[in-house]
């Protein structure tokens, strides 16, 4: 894909919440998890954080765009970006090698709350972490915290 095909940088001033709601409402029948994940239409939304940013939000990630709320879509847009500003700080998610410029492994996986945690203990209800598929893409969530 060439840049000029990228979206917009959550962390960017353009990606407001106005902005994010006038993408959603136009992507009615897309599953919010592969929308938010779609580089497209912003960039930087990798399957880890997808999941971490719907569970914060508490949105299924079974659920479509058009059927989120502009409440819900306001908080979905609030957690993109707080998340995605964490990460950095923490120098990403170290999943299996990573390694940032400097050699250094992030820390980011120390805060997930559903990545890769599968059968174990929410954090919120205490209910069992669940996986599904979602576009050829291992999805976490609670269904109990996640409606």
């Amino acid at each position: 894909m060439g840049l000029s095909r990228l979206g917009v940088e959550p962390l960017e001033k353009e990606f407001t919440p106005k902005y994010f709601w006038n993408l959603i409402k136009n992507k009615q029948t897309k599953n919010i998890k592969i929308l938010i994940m779609d580089q497209s239409l912003i960039v930087g939304i990798g399957n880890i954080y997808a999941s971490e940013v719907l569970f914060e939000t508490g949105i299924s990630p079974l659920r479509l765009a058009g059927n989120l709320s502009k409440k819900e879509t306001k908080k979905l847009h609030s957690k993109i970006v707080n998340i995605l500003k964490k990460a950095i700080e923490m120098r990403g998610t170290t999943d299996n090698d990573y390694r940032d410029v400097d050699g250094s492994m992030g820390e980011f996986q120390n805060v997930l709350k559903v990545y890769n945690k599968e059968g174990k203990k929410c954090s919120g209800c205490k209910g069992v972490i669940k996986r599904v598929k979602i576009g050829q893409r291992s999805t976490f969530w609670c269904e109990k915290c996640q409606k």
